[in-house]
């Protein structure tokens, strides 16, 4: 009872989507192709390497450029909770930053960068820093003050207090920062790939639109 409790309700959810994509075929074939039709066509780019090859493009872009945020937003927001001038300093530009959609982000990365594999890494970068800086300048802001006070009392160096007192406490915050950051990623490389790559999902997708 427990397992099917478990895995009953996904696959219920996964069937109802194919049953309603059935039925609109069914009823409208134009407008989608069947599922069956969709199953072969994911069969053959498996089989003949092409998902690969394109899948390993995109998720490159995604994890070199979550990688690049990541390692300045884990020091941007260290130094905004700790800091108070650092935290009035980059308060306004974070806050910036996250009103500007990944969209015109991949749009200015294609401009300025042309068509090569900077501009995916730069649009990933500058979308999703703000997201994991206040991720993690707000888990600073909820540190145990206790640890914090023990620290200076044992008088640790600004490494030990940020490698031994800080980052271990940050580590919710920074693995759900970059489940989010990782999310958000893929889609800005997908637009990306669209308009300025010679290869990658977006690049498949905005091909296939093309040929109709």
């Amino acid at each position: 009872r427990d397992l099917a409790g478990r895995f009953l309700p996904p696959v219920v959810a996964v069937a109802s989507v194919v049953t309603i994509w059935w039925s609109l075929y069914l009823i409208y074939p134009r407008l989608l192709p069947s599922p069956m039709n969709t199953l072969h066509e994911a069969v053959r780019l498996v089989s003949d390497g092409t998902f690969f090859f394109h899948m390993f493009q995109s998720l490159r872009c995604v994890f070199v450029g979550a990688v690049i945020a990541m390692f300045f937003s884990i020091g941007v927001g260290i130094y905004m909770g700790t800091v108070a001038m650092g935290e009035r300093f980059f308060q306004p530009l974070v806050v910036l930053g996250l009103t500007i959609p990944g969209l015109m982000w991949a749009l200015i990365a294609v401009m300025l960068f042309g068509i090569n594999e900077f501009s995916p890494y730069f649009a990933v970068t500058v979308t999703i820093f703000p997201m994991l800086v206040i991720n993690i300048w707000a888990g600073v802001k909820s540190l145990d003050k206790e640890l914090i006070d023990m620290s200076r009392v044992f008088q640790f160096t600004k490494w030990m207090k940020i490698s031994q007192v800080i980052l271990p406490q940050l580590v919710p915050n920074i693995f759900a920062a970059t489940r989010y950051g990782l999310g958000l990623a893929w889609k800005v490389v997908v637009v990306v790939e669209m308009f300025g790559t010679s290869n990658g999902v977006g690049y498949q997708v905005m091909k296939s639109y093309q040929v109709f």
